[in-house]
């Protein structure tokens, strides 16, 4: 079985940094999205965003993954809550929010969750 990257990824791989930190901004505060990319200043957020700074590969990594899910739950469902669904509590990721998993990089716990979520899952 071949797995195809979903259309979410394909978009995020082939955005440039200040669109990906763009795009994210439509999600989420920029305090948050530092915390997601694992960062304390929010003005580096604003730095990647205006091309004035690059985020290390790390956490490029991390908003990369952070905006893949927020529009795979936003396709499904609404931005709203695609922001609500980052910022909630999470049975399947022990309780955690999802932003903080991907900040710990459990990419694969964190897509499981956001695809039980879109498939009816509430968790």
């Amino acid at each position: 079985m071949t797995i195809m990257p979903t259309p979410a990824r394909r978009n995020s791989i082939r955005a440039t940094e200040p669109e990906v930190v763009e795009a994210l901004t439509g999600f989420l505060p920029v305090a948050l999205i530092a915390s997601g990319a694992g960062v304390k200043d929010p003005g580096q957020v604003r730095k990647w965003r205006n091309g004035a700074l690059k985020p290390t590969a790390v956490s490029a990594a991390r908003l990369r993954f952070l905006l893949d899910q927020a529009t795979y739950i936003a396709q499904h469902e609404s931005r709203e809550i695609a922001t609500a669904w980052l910022t909630s509590a999470n049975e399947q990721l022990g309780y955690q929010l999802p932003l903080k998993a991907i900040r710990e990089e459990r990419y694969k716990e964190v897509a499981e969750a956001a695809k039980a979520f879109v498939d009816g899952y509430a968790g």
